[in-house]
């Protein structure tokens, strides 16, 4: 569903009895270096072990399963997990690609949501941290046709409301973000908005896509850095 290549990593997880040390392995199928991150926790009730991973730049995802360490190695000396196979979603391309960052940053949002529910969702997008100079998601519900903005850090007093969403050009882009179709790939919609930095309109690119009621979308603005 989420315009992210994933690298499937093999990890196989080793913990040395005496002292607990954790070591980790990562080599891609494809033969093509990926850098992964990898923390274990390790559950202090039951001594349960769990495995989360992320590449460079990229959110962390978390194997809900434990991992299971009854198997000994050859040696006797290490407790040894089967494989484990994990997705790695790729890093963030660089902000001066405004496009792929632009998808980027949706397929992080559609993400987030997946994985933490509505809720967390706006509650985050709507939160200054989800703001990064020009860059931000923002949400919107379609509740039967009447558009409601549902999650913006850049212009937060029109969150909860709906309005007509006609530019300075006249352009109505609130009928083109309707029009997003619900699973499908999403779309490019061209239109004037408020600058994060400037306070000011410019013509703003932004990559929408819809799930379900929910529109999500992240822009780059013309003629200004998007760095």
């Amino acid at each position: 569903m989420l315009n992210v290549k994933n690298a499937i990593i093999g990890l196989l997880i080793a913990v040395i009895a005496a002292g607990g040390a954790i070591a980790a392995f990562a080599a891609n199928p494809a033969g093509n270096s990926t850098n992964v991150e990898v923390t274990v926790w390790q559950r202090v009730s039951d001594g349960a072990i769990f495995l989360s991973t992320r590449s460079e730049g990229g959110e962390w995802t978390t194997r809900n399963t434990a991992i299971d360490l009854s198997k000994m190695s050859e040696s006797g000396l290490y407790r040894q997990s089967s494989p484990v196979t994990v997705t790695v979603a790729d890093g963030a391309p660089a902000k001066g690609n405004a496009q792929a960052y632009a998808v980027w940053l949706v397929d992080q949002a559609l993400a987030r949501y997946e994985r933490d529910g509505l809720q967390a969702t706006l509650d985050y997008y709507n939160s200054p941290a989800a703001l990064d100079g020009p860059w931000y998601v923002f949400m919107i519900e379609d509740r039967d046709g009447a558009l409601y903005s549902v999650a913006n850090s850049n212009v937060p007093e029109i969150v909860g409301t709906t309005r007509e969403r006609i530019d300075r050009t006249g352009f109505n882009y609130g009928e083109a973000f309707a029009e997003t179709v619900d699973g499908g790939a999403g779309q490019w919609v061209v239109y004037w908005f408020t600058h994060p930095e400037t306070r000011e309109d410019a013509e703003k690119h932004t990559w929408i896509v819809r799930v379900g009621d929910y529109l999500f979308g992240a822009g780059w603005y013309e003629g200004i850095s998007s760095e």
